[in-house]
């Protein structure tokens, strides 16, 4: 379950957990603008909005993004990671500066809003998480950590796998 206090260190809690129910508290929050999203394995991301009133619930993030195990924010994309199910070595990205639009990778509407999906090298394992930043992110597999570099146009992320671990499991 999810809960939110904003009476400054009182203990009147609200629970704030979406309509399906708990979540898997495995997983990521990751803040875009003024909205929080919950990534977690398992679910369809949520989402609540910062500035709503009091206990609002979470409710799905729009655009039917996938079901990833981890997330974060990169530049000004949400990428999402590990697709149980369907590609579990891949990071998606959505559409740039709008959260709640995830084109179909590879389609020229997602091509048109720099929204798109890369599969990463699977001999270095699923992807574990994705640690953002302003300038690049950080994709981090069982064996491998890979950089993701914002270069725009058609390409959106040039990917560089730069340190590796071999031997780990």
């Amino acid at each position: 379950e999810m809960f939110e206090s904003r009476a400054g260190g009182t203990d009147t809690w609200q629970d704030v957990s979406p309509s399906l129910g708990s979540l898997d508290w495995l997983g990521d929050f990751i803040q875009f603008g003024d909205d929080v999203i919950f990534v977690g394995s398992g679910h369809t991301p949520v989402k609540k909005t910062l500035s709503a009133t009091h206990a609002t619930l979470f409710s799905n993030l729009a655009g039917s993004p996938p079901t990833a195990k981890c997330g974060a924010r990169v530049r000004q994309h949400v990428v999402l990671g590990n697709f149980a199910g369907d590609d579990i070595y891949a990071v998606q990205w959505c559409a740039i500066g709008d959260h709640e639009d995830w084109p179909t990778a590879g389609t020229s509407d997602a091509l048109s809003k720099q929204a798109g999906r890369e599969s990463l090298n699977p001999e270095y394992g699923q992807v574990n998480a994705v640690l953002g930043g302003e300038k690049f992110g950080i994709v981090v597999q069982d064996k491998a950590l890979t950089r993701m570099t914002y270069v725009g146009g058609s390409t959106v992320y040039e990917f560089d796998t730069y340190e590796r671990f071999e031997g780990r499991y």
